[in-house]
């Protein structure tokens, strides 16, 4: 357990999240996993059926409104639905409900893979240690992240939310406002931890490898 104020870790660990802590993620989105999602959350119904709409009508061009303010997955979703008119007709709670039912079943299989459990929460206990899970994401991966840390009994809390001690943060993009490639996330995680340099950072990443092509 290490203190952000005032403290300096010996080391800061720093997780990716998407391909590396969650294996799960990004299979979501092999073809097979997202077809069926598309349908059985009533998004195909809406003209969003296959990868290639999923893709390229919906997540790339919202990416940077969705993964860079607060404004959330659900919300670009359905608002991207509806001005491309491709659901005329369609009442705006359907499109929102099922936008809804769709992100909840994404961040729910985007789960912390177990064989992970070991590590964080051996390191978690450690005051010699700082935890950074770092991750360009939607803002509702935050509380999802969280939550599946606290059900393995890991204290984790966003960064700048947790002014006592606390052993693990999570950055994401959607807080911070800036994505990890950008200097900002990182001097944003400085300022809101008051962290100085820890003698070492360690920085645990898969760099896209374990990610779709159109999830890169």
């Amino acid at each position: 357990m290490w203190c952000a104020k005032g403290y300096i870790p010996d080391k800061l660990v720093i997780f990716d999240y998407s391909g590396t802590l969650s294996l799960e993620a990004p299979r979501f989105a092999r073809t097979e996993n997202l077809v069926r999602a598309l349908a059985e959350t009533g998004l195909a119904a809406l003209g969003v059926a296959t990868p290639e709409a999923y893709w390229d009508k919906i997540v790339n061009p919202t990416w940077t409104e969705g993964s860079a303010t607060t404004a959330g997955y659900r919300k670009v979703m359905a608002e991207r639905i509806r001005s491309l008119g491709l659901a005329p007709g369609i009442p705006e709670k359907e499109i929102e409900a099922a936008a809804s039912r769709f992100v909840g079943r994404y961040l729910a299989h985007s789960r912390i893979d177990p064989h992970w459990r070991p590590l964080l929460s051996h390191l978690s206990g450690r005051r010699d240690a700082g935890l950074i899970i770092a991750t360009d994401h939607y803002p509702e991966a935050t509380e999802a992240i969280i939550g599946f840390l606290r059900a393995w009994d890991i204290p984790a809390f966003r960064v700048g939310e947790a002014e006592a001690l606390s052993p693990l943060f999570v950055a994401n993009s959607a807080d911070l406002g800036a994505w990890k490639e950008d200097r900002r996330f990182w001097e944003s995680i400085k300022r809101k931890l008051s962290l100085d340099i820890p003698r070492r950072i360690i920085l645990i990443d898969d760099f896209g490898f374990n990610e779709q092509a159109g999830d890169r």
